[in-house]
């Protein structure tokens, strides 16, 4: 999704603001959805499965019979709920964030909304072009819509032990160097603005 796109929620505003009980679902399994706040079916998709998961009372099992119960109130399937999910997040996110002083600077500098920058920032993570190992340093290539954050370098041995780890330094545009010499596997993680995270060995 390019930044000045839209986005378009394609389920209905009545469906989505409908209460929990509307779903297929046990007395009990609503009422944990309620306890944790979720006291609508919008509620529950912009929670997402992941977050559900970790609610007490709930576990992957409830969060499973729950995005099932969703997926057929709402007449998709879980993979179009899945993607609609990630629109709805990205929407909310693109809300909140709009007012945020990077994103309202590179809109008055391109003439896009903030909101929608912020919406297609969360739905683009950074891309690692390259790693590359040189005698005393790493070179780290990458890239984002928005701002890369931060860098992190983790180098570990052959049985998986964290041998060293720490923040790589930017050093131009799309570009960051990790000093060190100590060999091993090399894992890049690369964050950012709206908390995408990219991992990739080397």
């Amino acid at each position: 999704m390019t930044m000045n796109q839209s986005i378009e929620l394609s389920i209905p505003f009545r469906k989505l603001t409908a209460p929990v009980e509307v779903l297929n679902l046990e007395r009990r399994m609503c009422r944990a959805l309620q306890r944790a706040g979720m006291r609508t079916v919008a509620e529950v998709v912009l929670m997402g499965k992941p977050k559900l998961r970790a609610v007490k009372r709930v576990g992957p099992v409830t969060t499973r019979l729950v995005f099932e119960a969703i997926s057929g109130y709402l007449g998709i399937s879980e993979e179009e709920l899945a993607q609609q999910e990630r629109f709805a997040r990205a929407h909310a996110y693109g809300a909140a964030a709009k007012e945020g002083p990077i994103y309202a600077e590179l809109a008055a500098r391109t003439g896009r909304a903030a909101q929608c920058l912020a919406a297609a920032d969360f739905l683009n993570p950074p891309q690692i072009h390259s790693i590359k190992r040189w005698m005393e340093h790493i070179d780290i290539h990458v890239t984002d819509d928005v701002l890369v954050t931060k860098i992190h370098v983790t180098i570990t041995n052959e049985d998986g032990v964290t041998l060293e780890q720490g923040s790589a330094s930017s050093i131009h545009e799309g570009w960051w160097m990790y000093e060190t010499e100590v060999p091993g596997k090399v894992l890049v993680e690369a964050f950012d603005l709206a908390g995408n995270v990219t991992r990739q060995e080397a």
